[in-house]
């Protein structure tokens, strides 16, 4: 008969630790050491009835594991799973409403009210919240909370929480649209119309701005002639424009406005909501290109004072030799740049500085307002 003797380690403990031989075979299958997480002990064979030699002693080295994530190390050296209480359960099935994410936790942390806890690390968001990773347990409130359905209790897929996929919702806190979705008010995702509408659109909406600036051109152009008051259209043009522009501008600094100052972004963030859609010029960014859209609107915005010029020099130039050079070329086609610049000049302004508009989500980190999977200060950023 040999045995394994107790070690000195007082959390360690043994059990079937004495076997008897059969057919000359000593068999230790029935051991069971318990001792401190991440400690080593070594155990020498002895035997109270046989002679054994120094020679023959054999040592042997016994490594025990780290609490893992989702427990916590007790005071009597044991790695206790948090959320193992039984019997201990609320009306959503969350034991003990407990969990753990750090291994360096001496306690089991009190589930958030905004989260679903099923034990140990198992955690995930509830309907309306969003979190950016499973080592996180920051629950963010969603912009638009429809779009984030929170964590699947079946099949617990997704530890950020699930989006509403069917209707156009991914990304970050459920707020980037799908392909063949454009983004809409508030946070919100629009489908994509068909290509033969969409085109129809846009054609309409550059026909009508067309006329808005041949209207304030050919109002400046009048302006110190005989038709005075003509002239004053394009004044009144102008000063709506000024409007829009001075509310476009202040909207985009998110400060705590008062809540009259906020109903009027409201209307107007309406306004502009509907205007892109009808565009939806994204849709065509979307579909055929997999050019970030970020950046893509971005050049577009900033080249648009060169393709404004372009655009006045053709068509004064075209003007002019139709008259067969009967007027100072110049004067019109500055006086339409001008103009052309002055109304697009808030919002690529706008979009510039929206840029640097950054939100942080949990880890240190910062991600772009207008597109949450663009992390900020980083190469692709800048």
């Amino acid at each position: 008969q040999v045995l394994i003797p107790p070690t000195t380690d007082k959390n360690a403990k043994l059990l079937d630790n004495r076997q008897t031989a059969t057919n000359g075979v000593f068999n230790f299958k029935a051991l069971r050491v318990s001792a401190t997480p991440q400690s080593i002990l070594n155990f020498q064979v002895t035997s109270e009835t046989l002679n054994i030699s120094q020679d023959q002693i054999r040592t042997f080295a016994f490594e025990f594991r780290k609490c893992v994530r989702g427990e916590v190390l007790t005071g009597d050296g044991e790695c206790f799973i948090c959320g193992s209480e039984v019997g201990n359960t609320d009306t959503d099935g969350n034991r003990s409403r407990r969990y753990s994410l750090d291994t360096n936790d001496r306690e089991c942390r009190v589930c958030p009210e905004n989260a679903f806890c099923w034990g140990g690390d198992d955690i995930g968001p509830r309907p309306g919240y969003w979190r950016l990773n499973s080592n996180s347990d920051d629950f963010i409130e969603c912009p638009r909370q429809e779009s984030c359905l929170g964590t699947n209790s079946v099949t617990r897929d997704d530890p950020r929480g699930e989006c509403d996929g069917e209707n156009g919702y991914e990304g970050p806190l459920c707020t980037t649209c799908s392909p063949g979705y454009i983004p809409s008010l508030r946070s919100s995702c629009s489908k994509c119309p068909d290509l033969i509408p969409n085109i129809i659109r846009l054609v309409v909406v550059i026909l009508f701005c067309g006329f808005f600036v041949i209207l304030m051109v050919r109002g400046t152009l009048n302006t110190g002639g005989k038709k005075k008051k003509k002239s004053l259209l394009s004044v009144y043009m102008r000063i709506m424009a000024n409007y829009v522009q001075i509310i476009t501008l202040t909207a985009a600094f998110q400060l705590q406005w008062p809540d009259e100052v906020q109903k009027l972004f409201l209307v107007h963030e309406q306004l502009s909501s509907v205007s892109e859609q009808a565009m939806s010029f994204d849709c065509f960014v979307k579909e055929n290109s997999d050019f970030p859209l970020v950046y893509f609107k971005l050049m577009i915005f900033n080249l648009t004072p060169i393709f404004f010029s372009i655009l006045s020099a053709i068509g004064w130039g075209a003007y002019w030799i139709a008259k067969k050079g009967k007027f100072t070329f110049h004067v019109p086609f500055v006086a339409t740049s001008v103009i052309l610049f002055f109304l697009s000049h808030p919002s690529i302004l706008r979009y510039n500085f929206s840029l640097f508009s950054c939100r942080a989500l949990g880890d240190g980190h910062s991600y772009l307002a207008n597109d949450l999977s663009v992390e900020c200060w980083t190469t692709e950023h800048l």
